[in-house]
């Protein structure tokens, strides 16, 4: 496969050219050290090199090393249906432009994205809440479907939220989805179930605790966990986490410390993410401040201590309208944020913007990022060649649009 507009030509061999022989042991070595973008186009160099990129040792070793590198941004149009494309942003000599991506998934190919997890997408082809799932591959448009959820509810009296994750020990992908349903009375209840990629049904959970739901406000996978804020009643910011361990299957729970929670400004700018591969709590302040608490589990794993640092940015740029949202945070300790519908003085059209921010200059930084739509939703992502599932099963119909 060759991304739009390359041919064999472009990327520097010629049809007659003879390729070195190479140890495979050695080409695959050099390859897997390659940005996804250069393997997709290298494969198309001869049979063995595309043979070497469906060879699971090759997959897992690229894998492995992509995971120690900063993680890329994907985005999704916001506002389109049906999503026919999804853009994969790289920066290359200080520009950062997005490469499109075409979808090509089931039932109408929409792409309603729930949850990351390396680079896969655990996704639906509907708003409905109790519609189908799909686990996909944009890379390499491999996709999965999941079976039906056998949890019966009504759609208006629910809110879902869904997590996805790797379980190193099984080396499976598995997936988590809570519902919060609604009796007449607003009274509130959780059902829970899980599915390993490969088997042909879901399995029942007992969730121990009341979690925030919404696709606003999703869990977070690190280190084998996904963690979900709790809910206490009449209190929308939450009171502490509820830990899954996705290799044992079992529930534990974090509170948080009381100065904490009296310190919360704003429930329901409350988010849980991963920044550079941390835990971290960040309250979304007013315009242009935010705090974040960072999580760090003991080493005897039974306890977290929360480590709080506040930041108040100074916006130079002319923005009149906009809301953001923490994305990330480098090495470095740049900040990236999402800037949603902002609005300039200088200029007419409002549209979103990635953004950077230095805590340590206090600098402020619109970034430009040119081939993506106006409007758009970015996750951090992990490019790879793994395939939704291993193998054929009777609860999974796998699909390839190569």
């Amino acid at each position: 496969m060759l991304f739009d507009g390359e041919t064999r030509e472009t990327i520097g061999v010629s049809s007659n050219e003879v390729i070195p022989s190479l140890l495979p042991e050695i080409v695959s070595d050099i390859l897997s050290r390659l940005p996804i973008e250069d393997i997709m186009r290298s494969k198309t160099v001869c049979k063995d090199w595309y043979a070497l990129t469906k060879d699971p040792h090759f997959i897992n070793l690229h894998l492995s090393r992509a995971l120690c590198l900063p993680r890329r941004i994907i985005v999704e149009p916001r506002g389109e249906v049906p999503i026919t494309s999804l853009y994969l942003i790289e920066t290359t000599d200080g520009m950062w432009r997005g490469r499109e991506l075409p979808v090509s998934c089931a039932q109408g190919n929409y792409l309603y994205t729930l949850a990351y997890c390396h680079g896969l997408i655990c996704g639906a082809s509907s708003f409905c809440k109790m519609g189908p799932l799909f686990i996909y591959n944009p890379i390499t448009r491999e996709y999965v479907e999941l079976p039906e959820t056998d949890i019966e509810a009504e759609p208006d009296k629910l809110s879902v939220s869904l997590g996805f994750g790797f379980d190193s020990i099984g080396k499976k992908y598995k997936v988590v989805r809570f519902f919060k349903l609604y009796d007449d009375d607003l009274q509130t209840h959780m059902k829970g179930e899980i599915i390993t990629l490969g088997e042909g049904s879901w399995r029942g959970l007992e969730v121990p605790e009341t979690v925030i739901c919404g696709t606003r406000r999703k869990p977070v996978f690190l280190d084998e966990t996904l963690y979900w804020i709790t809910e206490k009643n009449s209190f929308l910011g939450g009171d502490g986490l509820l830990a899954f361990d996705l290799s044992t299957e079992k529930f534990r729970t974090v509170k948080f410390p009381s100065s904490l929670i009296r310190s919360i400004n704003i429930p329901d700018k409350l988010f849980l993410l991963n920044l550079g591969e941390t835990l971290f709590l960040v309250e979304h302040g007013y315009r242009h401040c935010f705090r974040v608490w960072r999580i760090v589990r003991s080493n005897t794993k039974k306890g977290y201590k929360f480590y709080e640092s506040f930041h108040s940015m100074t916006v130079t740029y002319d923005v009149v309208g906009w809301s953001m949202k923490v994305m990330e945070r480098w090495i470095d300790n740049t900040f990236l944020f999402h800037l949603k519908g902002a609005l300039f003085r200088s200029k007419i059209d409002m549209k979103d913007h990635l953004s950077l921010y230095f805590p340590e200059k206090d600098e402020f930084q619109i970034v430009e990022v040119l081939r993506i739509p106006e409007f758009f939703e970015p996750t951090l992502f992990v490019p790879c060649l793994v395939s939704p599932c291993s193998a054929h099963n009777d609860g999974a119909q796998e699909n390839n649009f190569n």
